[in-house]
């Protein structure tokens, strides 16, 4: 069968020769009957003795008795075992061994084709006992299988069931409709159940593995038990499908995912599409990549820096252009007056008549002049006039000492701080006594609170604190929380922060000296300590009382005595925005320090009572002295006291100060969490599922998170502790969300605000959020990897100093900040050398040949060149002169009547043609704007002009000129720089008239203004 099966013999090869075989095996079997009692005897014997007689073989046999011993034995048993009567006949005999040996041979010729049949007939051929008919019936079933199959290569399996051999061989007669039966009942059962899961795909049932289509059939039989849910899942399918989620489910089982993932996937596939809508109809979104957002980012910062730095540059630039480059020795002008005084050793000019004198020159110089109210009425005359008057710390200026600034401006601009101190009599009254008992102390009303009904705006940014506790209470006590503060990267610091001494010791001497002596020594001590291991913190000491203040620095200047190395370090030096310094309240504002230690002072006195008496917190207006002593500090404030918040008795009556006092003490002792009942400080909720989605990958990372990290409205949306250092964040974490859009502007988001933070220790990382949708595990990635560098290499603490680098900086730098400028001496010239001024020149005309008489014909053409030249290259020309030096080519020392007719002539004829213009006596070239100031040349008489043969036009351009290089001028001494200009020594009635006329016209058209004698540009 294999042989069949496999195409290496033809069927109906296999079949004739298995007809064939049949035939001879039957014609075998059915002989083979007859001699079957024989076959047991004869089968020692040669099959020749059969041909033999019997009778005879007797006869030779007792001859031979020993040579046919088995013949005879084989005699004998034919004759008694014969099944006949009748006597059995030697030709019978022989007729039935001839058959015999016949069988005999074709058994011996099976024998020998053996392995060939079994080969070709596989486990079904068994020799002799062969079931012959089962192998021609498996052949005509091979041979039906065949055609069925169209001459098609046939699968494994049914060549395997043909080739096995067994006896029950499936009957190819009805195969056909058994196959299309069995399709049909398939096609029905899946229909209805699942016609996305068919049995047979897009195949059919031949082309299938029959096991597979029983092992169906038996599951289907095994799953009849749940045919309702079967029933359920197909209704709700067909609700599925009516609302367009087919390709969903069929994803979802292709997956194989577990029904109970079904609410979250379907939930994860709407969100996905409704993004995939959103993105597509907002190119913006669908544009967007992290790489390229980054960079464009890191390029505005730079290019924006770069703008602010050329900003910087440019209004320098400009101020210094406005700055005399050079200073005209011009007696009488500003620049004169200011010289002279430079130059003075003594007797110098008061600084009100000093700038009165020069009131031009002040501005160009000095375009920002920062004077207090009372040095602007002093110093300046009533005239000057600003275009923008600022007023800082307005809430400290009487409104009457602000209204003489005022009304010098044409823009007003009031920064100042309502909950900081007002203006009092306290300097006024010279106090030394304490002033808590004093009701002499007046509080006035500011030009702040005077004009509180103009429009306002507040500065919300506070970055001068390196931690965000040193301004927390009062943005939360005086602010409504409004100032933008920011977190420091350090929660827990030693040195920075707010920090609570408590001198539980401290007596104050209420009826005699009211000073906390107790508390000043420990002040002191504190001083001390700091100052020795932090030598470069600028430091400052804020008492309550002046008796503290004075208590203070007694105690001080005690230890100094005996540790005079501590001089440097103590002394109260003039420099106001470095020095150390002992104040109290009442003259603290303004000031600022790296750490600032604010003394109470008031306590329980020796007798243990303890009175609600604090000083100026108890007059109106006390909390704005405690806001201003609390908030003085850049990296630490150190509170030290003798009272608790306990201490401090409230009630319905009690002033503001002493209940924010009361309120304070609290925050200083127990920090922000004195806060929480009233403000929601760090470690919020998220404002997103954005964000605590972020930050739960983060918390899977295995690192501890804080989100919303800060007090104020801005926070930083998660911080990354470090695992190593407590209250140490690793890494500030950004996603765009509400905290990422609250700037305004793309400077204070991207640039200002992170610049803020990093300046305070904070390392950000930002998470946009489409790429974290899009690539969520690479961003992941992305965001381990910048922890962990973070951690493998943390971040300097920001509240240490680099001393070598803050030396080498202040070496730099002047006392405001700002690198230092060199200044280069600005040099003195003579009037005449002034810049702007041109030489003279005169044109070299060649002579004319005596052939051509003047005023002929022929002449005329040569004599309007030569006017053309001239006037091209020296107008304006006073006609005159113009005349006489064409003239003089022809040989004539003068013009005489017949000269002028044809001069009439040549200059009426270029002034139709357009060629050149004629003002009054003066002849240009048509469509000359400007006039150039023209100077003389040194040995060329020519070029030395009387004042009529100067245009009025070049003039007032030398009038102009020297204004610009002089500010403002006597208009004697105008007069006499300017003839100085056009080579003039001596100022004679002519000049003098010539000149004043020109001053005049240009006064009336309003270019030049007159006031006091002094003439100055009109800009």
């Amino acid at each position: 069968m294999t042989y069949i099966s496999f195409g290496k013999i033809k069927p109906t090869t296999a079949m004739t020769r298995a007809k064939k075989l049949h035939l001879g095996i039957r014609n075998w079997s059915e002989k083979a009957k007859r001699f079957s009692w024989v076959f047991p005897m004869i089968n020692d014997v040669s099959v020749e003795l059969c041909t033999i007689a019997l009778s005879q073989f007797r006869n030779r046999a007792n001859e031979v008795k020993a040579k046919v011993e088995d013949l005879l034995r084989i005699s004998n048993g034919v004759l008694m075992e014969r099944r006949e009567n009748a006597p059995v006949k030697i030709g019978n005999v022989q007729a039935d061994l001839s058959e015999l040996e016949a069988q005999r041979r074709f058994e011996r010729e099976l024998s020998a084709r053996s392995a060939e049949l079994k080969e070709q007939f596989g486990p079904r051929y068994t020799g002799i006992d062969t079931d012959w008919n089962g192998i021609i019936a498996a052949l005509e079933w091979v041979e039906g299988l065949l055609a069925f199959a169209k001459r098609k290569e046939l699968t494994a399996s049914v060549l395997d069931y043909a080739c096995q051999g067994g006896t029950a061989v499936p009957p190819t007669k009805g195969f056909s409709s058994a196959i299309k039966k069995t399709t049909r009942t398939f096609k029905e059962v899946a229909d209805w159940f699942a016609p996305e899961l068919g049995p047979f795909g897009k195949g059919t049932l031949p082309e299938v593995d029959l096991q597979s289509v029983n092992t169906l059939a038996q599951k289907m039989q095994e799953s009849i038990s749940q045919i309702e849910r079967w029933i359920d899942y197909r209704n709700h399918r067909s609700e599925a499908e009516e609302l367009g989620l087919s390709a969903f489910l069929d994803e979802f089982l292709i997956k194989k995912l577990l029904p109970s993932s079904m609410s979250h996937c379907l939930e994860k596939a709407l969100y996905t599409s409704i993004l995939d809508d959103i993105f597509d109809r907002d190119e913006r979104l669908g544009r967007f990549r992290r790489i390229s957002h980054d960079e464009a980012i890191s390029r505005f910062r730079e290019l924006d820096a770069r703008l602010v730095e050329l900003r910087c540059n440019e209004i320098t630039a400009k101020a210094n252009s406005r700055r005399p480059q050079q200073l005209i020795d011009a007696p009488g002008s500003e620049e004169a007056i200011l010289g002279g005084e430079a130059k003075k050793k003594c007797r110098h000019r008061p600084v009100r008549k000093l700038l009165a004198d020069i009131p031009n020159l002040l501005p160009r110089l000095k375009p920002c002049l920062m004077m207090s109210p009372i040095s602007v009425s002093s110093y300046l005359p009533a005239e000057t006039v600003f275009d923008l008057v600022v007023f800082d710390e307005a809430s400290q200026i009487l409104p009457w000492d602000a209204t003489v600034a005022i009304y010098r401006g044409k823009q007003v601009l009031l920064a100042g701080d309502n909950k900081q101190l007002p203006p009092s009599s306290f300097f006024d009254k010279g106090m030394t006594e304490d002033e808590g008992d004093s009701d002499d102390i007046n509080v006035f009303e500011s030009i702040l609170d005077s004009c509180g009904w103009l429009r306002d705006r507040m500065l919300r940014w506070h970055y001068r604190s390196k931690h965000e506790a040193l301004i927390a209470f009062s943005n939360r006590a005086f602010y409504g929380n409004k100032l933008i503060t920011f977190p420091s990267s350090r929660q827990e610091d030693p040195l920075l922060g707010v920090e609570f001494e408590y001198v539980p010791d401290g007596i104050y001497d209420r009826g005699g000296s009211r000073r906390n002596e107790v508390e000043a020594q420990r002040v002191a001590e504190i001083v001390i300590d700091h100052l020795e291991r932090f030598p470069t913190k600028k430091f400052g000491v804020v008492a309550f009382s002046q008796a503290q203040q004075e208590a203070i620095k007694d105690r001080l200047e005690y230890v100094r005595k005996d540790r005079p190395e501590l001089d440097r370090l103590l002394e109260e030096s003039d420099d106001r925005l470095q020095g150390f310094f002992v104040k109290n309240l009442e003259n603290v504002q303004g000031d600022e320090r790296d750490i600032m230690i604010f003394s109470v002072g008031y306590g329980k006195d020796a007798d243990g009572r303890m009175t609600q008496n604090f000083g100026p917190l108890n007059k109106e207006g006390g909390e704005r002295r405690l806001n201003v002593a609390i908030t003085r500090a850049k990296e630490k404030v150190i509170v030290v006291s003798s009272i608790r918040k306990g201490d401090v008795n409230c009630g319905p009556k009690t002033p503001r100060g002493v209940l924010h006092l009361h309120r304070y003490l609290d925050y200083a002792e127990r920090g922000v969490e004195a806060l929480r009942s009233s403000l929601d400080a760090s470690g919020g909720d998220f404002e997103s599922d954005f964000e605590a989605d972020v930050a739960g990958e983060i918390r899977a990372m295995g690192y501890e998170i804080v989100p919303q990290v800060g007090c104020s409205s801005y926070r930083i949306d998660i911080g990354v502790l470090d695992p190593e250092s407590p209250g140490r964040f690793l890494l500030g974490v950004e996603c765009d969300g509400a905290m990422y859009h609250s700037s305004a502007t793309a400077r204070d988001r991207d640039r200002i605000r992170q610049a803020v933070l990093e300046g305070m220790g904070w390392k950000l990382y930002r998470v946009w959020s489409p790429t974290w949708i899009k690539h969520r595990k690479k961003e992941i990635e992305r965001l381990k990897f910048s922890i962990e560098s973070v951690r493998a290499n943390p971040p300097p603490n920001p509240s240490s100093t680099d001393t070598e680098r803050i030396d080498e900086i202040a070496k730099s730098r002047n006392e405001y900040g700002q690198p230092k400028q060199q200044y280069k001496k600005v040099p003195v010239i003579d009037v005449r050398e002034i810049p702007g001024t041109i030489p003279y020149r005169v044109i070299e005309l060649p002579p004319v040949n005596d052939w051509h008489r003047f005023g002929s014909p022929a002449s005329i053409s040569a004599i309007r060149d030569r006017m053309r030249q001239i006037v091209f290259n020296e107008g304006p020309i006073h006609r005159q002169v113009a005349e006489l030096r064409v003239a003089r080519l022809w040989g004539a020392s003068k013009v005489g009547r017949q000269m002028r007719e044809t001069f009439d002539d040549v200059i009426g004829r270029l002034k139709r043609d357009g060629v050149i213009s004629v003002w009054k006596q003066f002849l240009l070239t048509s469509g000359m704007n400007r006039c150039p100031v023209r100077v003389p040349v040194a040995n060329e008489i020519e070029s030395q002009r009387k004042i009529d043969e100067i245009s009025p036009h070049e003039i007032a351009e030398a009038i102009f000129l020297a204004l610009r290089h002089l500010s403002s001028i006597e208009e004697q001494r105008l007069i006499e720089a300017v003839a100085r200009i056009f080579g003039f020594e001596r100022t004679g009635p002519r000049i003098q008239k010539r000149l004043k006329q020109v001053m005049s016209s240009i006064a009336k058209e309003g270019r030049i203004q007159v006031s006091d004698g002094r003439i100055s540009l009109v800009e």
